[in-house]
This record gives structure tokens, sequence and C-alpha cells, in this order.
């Protein structure tokens, strides 16, 4: 009697008991053939769409090769493959198997696609196209539904818990349930990761920390860079919901937030903003700084660039001879240090050269704060009165556009005019009431975002000052004079307000021009980059579009 093994699968938890249900439909078919079950496997949450099917296939495999002559016995064809060859087999390759070790396949639902015969090829090269669509269509539903929830009903879909938060109720069975409360607790190290890493910290540096200080995961588990990172990055924590790319707001259909912020925006805007940055220094090549330095330089991760484009990345070298006693801090070549000196003629450049220029430049060019904010106090002032008056128009649009709307409704509703006219008349004054209202919300997001400039040139001012206080200690002659603290926060602040700086220098005059497609040239009032002279060196600041207090075409923002 011919033997045969049965094989069940479900790509996601079998929460309903469809891998039994299986089983069983495969036995039914082998007591109609006659077939001994020899065996039985399974895979449970093992997707054949994403990848192959698991453990519990492969032994199903084996057992029929052991067998010889036998049968392999599925529900339906697409619980053995789902997939298009690439990323996850196709069930080509299972048919071809089969064929190789004389193994009949047999399934409960689409027999003809795993028929055998001289077409065996052909159905199982249709049957594997045909259950490659069906997920795929399956796939692209499941992802339109669950967008179409959350931006309908702006609540988490369900799953594992964020960090921070909590399901309010569990169901009979424990599973959590209902809107997300905040866990204060682990709020709090949400902020904290927020904060050290708005000042300057990096990531794996506040998971060290966090696991020194004994804070750990929902899981219990220590903290990793990957998974800080993920905290930085989930705008969950400012009242938003993250899914396939897309943010949505976290309000239900009745206007009222489904969950708690437990961040205020202009943190996790400062967040996403350091982030991008370093982002956009870290494509690629040489444009990596590679590591965060142990001394005192200023220009880190990458912000300092090389006449030949490359990173200059900082370097420490303890040296108990050296003139502080301590030891020699310079700013190398990336490409310098790793493909030789044939590929770079540019040599290291001491920290306090460099460092010193850029103290020298906040000096002379950033610290008339008092003028440049009592002009962009005027500019704004204007702005929002002109904006004002705008908005005081298009509200009396809108309201003299819904008064006439209820008005032609009421005469509708009495009868005195006919059903076109009503539709005729409705449909020209929503069309105003929509652009009336637009008008409104477009005034009311410029008067924010003016109002957040003025807030953002108030926090970078102070730290405008705070770097001319830290001028004697970054440049290596106080150096006790104040904590790390204070040298990560000028470190993150430059990187929010620069692209970078590059060096121009005997071999290349004008710099290297690989910052030039990401940032300004920074010509201030009264300076130019002549300001950054040092020594024979020229440093070429370029401040990043949009918002900086050093811009010298700030004002032309408000007037815009």
């Amino acid at each position: 009697m011919k033997q045969a093994v049965i094989y069940a699968a479900k790509s996601t938890e079998d929460t309903h008991g469809s891998i039994g249900t299986q089983l069983e439909d495969g036995r039914k078919l082998a007591a109609r053939h006659g077939f001994t079950v020899a065996g039985e496997y399974q895979d449970e949450a093992k997707s054949a769409y994403h990848g192959n099917r698991g453990q519990g296939l492969a032994d199903a495999i084996q057992h029929c090769e052991r067998l010889g002559e036998s049968a392999l016995i599925v529900q339906h064809s697409d619980r053995l493959a789902r997939g298009d060859g690439t990323e996850a087999q196709h069930l080509i390759e299972l048919v071809v198997w089969a064929i190789k070790a004389g193994v009949e396949l047999l399934s409960v639902q689409d027999p003809e696609v795993l028929a055998g015969g001289d077409f065996a090829l052909i159905m199982g090269a249709i049957g594997g196209f045909r259950n490659h669509q069906d997920s795929k269509r399956k796939g692209a539903s499941v992802k339109a539904g669950h967008r179409r929830r959350v931006a309908e009903r702006g609540r988490f879909l369900g799953g594992k818990r964020p960090y921070g938060y909590d399901y309010r109720d569990r169901t009979e069975e424990g599973r959590g349930t209902g809107p997300l409360v905040p866990v204060e607790v682990e709020a709090t190290a949400v902020r904290r990761m927020y904060a050290e890493y708005n000042a300057g910290k990096s990531q794996s540096a506040i998971a060290r920390d966090l696991n020194t200080d004994g804070v750990r995961t929902f899981s219990g588990s220590r903290w990793y860079a990957t998974t800080v990172k993920g905290i930085l990055g989930n705008p969950i924590y400012v009242g938003r919901l993250l899914l396939h790319g897309e943010t949505f707001p976290a309000v239900g259909p009745d206007g009222q937030p489904t969950h708690e912020p437990i961040l205020d925006v202009e943190v996790w805007d400062q967040a996403q903003s350091l982030r991008s940055a370093r982002h956009e220094r870290g494509e690629g090549g040489f444009k990596k700084a590679g590591r965060w330095t142990s001394g005192q330089h200023l220009l880190t991760e990458g912000l300092l660039r090389c006449t030949c484009g490359a990173a200059m990345t900082p370097v420490t070298k303890s040296d108990k001879r050296a003139a502080n006693g301590q030891g020699y801090e310079t700013y190398s070549c990336l490409r310098r240090m790793h493909e030789g000196t044939s590929t770079c003629a540019q040599g290291p450049l001491k920290r306090e050269l460099i460092d010193k220029a850029v103290f020298d430049y906040f000096e002379r060019v950033a610290l008339d704060l008092d003028s440049i904010r009592d002009g962009l106090q005027a500019d704004a002032e204007r702005s929002l009165a002109d904006s004002g008056g705008i908005r005081r128009q298009a509200e009396r649009e809108l309201a003299r556009a819904e008064s006439s709307l209820n008005r032609v409704e009421s005469d509708y509703l009495a009868g005195k005019i006919e059903a076109d006219d009503w539709n005729r008349f409705r449909e020209r004054l929503t069309g105003e009431i929509d652009a009336a209202r637009a008008q409104v919300e477009q005034h009311e997001r410029q008067r924010q975002v003016v109002e957040d400039m003025l807030s953002q040139f108030d926090a970078d001012a102070a730290v405008a000052i705070r770097l001319t206080e830290l001028r004697a200690e970054v440049a290596g002659q106080v150096r006790e004079a104040t904590t790390g603290d204070d040298l990560a926060m000028i470190r993150a602040t430059l990187r929010r307000l620069f692209v970078g700086f590059e060096l121009a220098g005997p071999q290349a005059p004008f710099g290297s021009g690989a910052l030039a497609h990401k940032g300004e040239m920074w010509t201030g009032s009264g300076a130019d980059a002549e300001s950054l002279v040092s020594g024979d060196y020229v440093l070429l600041p370029r401040v990043r579009s949009g918002g900086d207090l050093l811009h010298s075409n700030l004002c032309s923002f408000f007037s815009a």
C-alpha cells in the first residue's frame, strides 16, 4: 500500500484551528486513495509569499524522500508555495522536485494544478503564478484596509504594544485591546532618549547608559542602538500613527485624540531634524565620518569636508610628551587614512586651528542677536497683520456662503425652488464654502509657521550665546571649565544648522564642492568666508536651507 505524508500550513498565527482542518482534509483524501498516512507535518506563522515555508515542510519533503515512491498531500497548492521564485519558492520548484524524487503531489481543493502527467510542469507554472498573484492581491487589499481603518478611526491597529504605552483593556485570554494609555515609567525613558539625542548623544551611547542605569525594554531585554533608533523614529509619541511609510493623525471620527502624546512636538521635530542631517551625511562612500570622537573636536560625523570632498574625521592620539600633557587632536582625511597618501594630498590639521576658526566665525558674524530678533519680530508682526486681514475677509466670505446655502435650503424645503435649482445652487455655494474654509485654514497655518519660526530663533539664539562662552574651552584653553554635555549640545546644534564646512586650502582654493548641492554658502552681514581664514586655510560654511538663525536672508521668509 502506498504511503502518504500530509502537510498543513498557516501564514499567520493559527487562532481558528485552520491547521487541524487541513490535516483532517488530508487524511480523508489519503483514505479515498487507499494510502497509509506515514507522517503529518505543519508550519505556523510561516509565510510562503514573503519567504519559504518553515521546518515543517522541509521535514515533510525529507520524509517523502526516505519513503521513495510516496505522496505528499496538501489542502491547496498554495500551502506549498506562493512565491515568485526570487524572494520565495515558486510552486514549479516543488513540482520539479516531486518529479525527480518520484513523489506524487495531491491537493484537496485544486487537484488539477497537481494532477501530474504530461502537463505537470505547465500546470505547476500556472498554479504557482495564480498562487503568487492571489497573495499579492490579498496583501494589497489588507494593506489598503489597514490604511483605511487607521485613516478613518485614527487608532493603533493592534499587535505588540509600542514601548511607552499599553492597552487600556484586556480580553479574557489576556490579549490587549482598547485604546493606548501611557506607561509612565516607560514614557519617562522615552522622554529621556529624545532629550539626550537632541543634546548630541549617539544612539549607541543612549542605549549603553540606559542599560547601565538598569532601564529595560518592556520584554526585559537590553537596549541596543537599533531599538533606540526605532523609538526615535516612531511618531506615535506625538499623537501620530505610522503605517506603511505614511503618517496619520491619531484622531477619532469625533475629532478627539485616540491616545495621549508623551512628547512635545518641538522635541520630536528637533530629533527628526538631527536624524535627517545625520542621514544626509551618511550616504555612501567617504561621506561617512565613521565614528564619534573621544576628544574635544567641534566638527564631528562628517561635518567637516576635506579639499578632496571626503569627510575629515576627528583623531585623538594620547601622548604625555605633548605640550598639553595629554596628546594630539587633529582632523584627518578619511580617504587618505583608508586608501593611502596618493589619493589625497591633504595632511592632518590641528583641531585647535579648525575649531578656533569656527568660533571666530560665530563671534564676528552670528551674535548680533538682538537686532536680528527685532527685525524678525517686526517683519513677523507685519506679516501676521496682513495675514490676519486676509483671514478675516475669508471668514466673512465663509459666513456669507454658509448663510446663503442655509437660505436656499430653506426655500427648497418650503417648495419655493425646484430640485434642479437647489442642486445647482448647492453645488456652487458648497464650492465657495470649501474655498473660503481652505483659505482660512491656510492663513492659520501661516500664522503658526511664523510663530514657530520666532520660537526656534529664540532657542537657537541661546545656543549661539553659549557658543561664545565655550569658545576658549573648545579651543583647548580652558578644557575643564565646562562639562562634556555642553560640547555635545554645540555639536548637535551645528549639525542641525549646517550641512557642513568645506575646507579650502592651497590644493583647493574654492573647496571641493562636495556640499554645494545640499546647502547655501553663508555670506553673512559684513563678513564672508574670509572670516574663517585660519593659517593657510579657509572654511566655507554651508547652511541648511530654511529656518536658520544665521542666514542673511532669513527675514525674506516673512515677506514671501
